[in-house]
């Protein structure tokens, strides 16, 4: 029978498993707590729960040492402590693979271009010899129709800016070589077109007026891209580049922005800053945005301590399938590092 007196004013005691009388009060007290917890053996022996202090003192009396336990007191199904796996790495694999680059440059701002800045993007681009080269927009700034306030007399006239864009663009395509080049419309591109349609309405049609003919873009062999709505891209595999309607002041919020809302890779223009955002889909694939930088004067007249940074990107993709990687090139005092090579101007 089970024990409720206190075996301390009791002995012998009657063994609570077998029945059988005990002259030996140690070998009970020994298999009582071999048995059950500490705790149920307190209680056994007419103990409180918490009166761990008078069980070890009677185990003292009668020589019996208490059990070391793990965790005596949860559940009985507690299981043991798992013991972490082996690290077996699996080895990796090497191959080389068919890749081709796009290079994207954008926001020089004719005639705000930072000249060295621009100088070190065809420097990368002359040696990368990519297939693909996207200008993303505003590579002039079109300041005489600009509906902003202007200053007359400090500004260049609107051929003459226009000349300045066209030598801008043929040091492009000979950086760029047998390149594809493509020219994607800006919202500073998009102030003739708005010019005309308020200013000349009547205008608006010549096709002499085109940004593809004011530039003689056909003779440089560049693919000029028109917007969308506000928006102008091209797609390089499964990555979207141009110069989408979104501007935030902060880095990568730009880019967050259009991935959540197209749902897919880009490059933007536009911003004038670096900066990267990605987004796992519940489906496993991996979204990534990048704004691109600049190559425009980053203290310019109109504008008081901007947040913006020289820089370009380098999109690679393999020829097989669209798996692509974005890097971003930023230019830091006029140095740029890819590849093992330092590119300064």
């Amino acid at each position: 029978m089970a024990l409720s007196l206190c075996p301390w004013r009791y002995a012998p005691v009657l063994h609570p498993y077998e029945g059988e009388r005990l002259d030996d009060f140690s070998t009970y007290l020994s298999e009582l707590l071999q048995q059950k917890s500490t705790r149920d053996a307190q209680e056994l022996l007419g103990y409180g729960r918490n009166s761990f202090s008078s069980l070890s003192a009677l185990c003292q009396v009668y020589g019996v040492e208490i059990p070391e336990r793990k965790n005596q007191h949860a559940h009985s199904a507690v299981q043991e402590q798992v013991k972490p796996k082996p690290v077996r790495l699996t080895p990796a694999t090497r191959k080389s693979i068919g890749v081709e680059r796009c290079v994207v440059i954008c926001d020089t701002h004719v005639p705000y271009q930072d000249n060295r800045a621009v100088a070190v993007a065809l420097a990368l681009i002359e040696d990368l010899k990519p297939e693909r080269v996207v200008l993303a927009g505003d590579m002039l700034d079109m300041y005489a129709v600009s509906r902003f306030s202007k200053e007359p007399l400090g500004a260049l006239g609107l051929q003459d800016e226009l000349d300045q864009t066209k030598d801008l663009l043929r040091e492009i395509r000979r950086a760029s070589g047998k390149a594809r080049l493509e020219y994607v419309e800006g919202n500073h591109e998009a102030r003739l077109t708005a010019y005309l349609h308020t200013r000349a309405p009547e205008l608006a049609g010549l096709t002499a007026l085109s940004i593809t003919e004011l530039l003689d873009l056909d003779s440089l062999d560049i693919t000029y891209i028109k917007s969308r709505g506000r928006s102008a891209f091209t797609t390089f595999g499964a990555v979207a580049v141009g110069h989408f309607d979104k501007c935030s002041k902060h880095s990568g919020y730009t880019a967050k922005a259009l991935v959540d809302d197209r749902c897919e890779s880009l490059v933007q223009g536009h911003v004038h800053r670096l900066g990267t955002h990605y987004k796992t889909l519940p489906n496993g694939d991996v979204l990534l945005g990048v704004e691109s930088g600049c190559l425009c004067d980053l203290s310019p007249e109109y504008v008081a301590n901007p947040n913006w940074q020289h820089g370009l990107t380098v999109i690679t993709k393999r020829t097989d399938t669209d798996r692509f990687h974005l890097a971003q090139v930023p230019i830091v005092d006029y140095e740029a590092i890819y590849k093992d090579v330092l590119y300064s101007a």
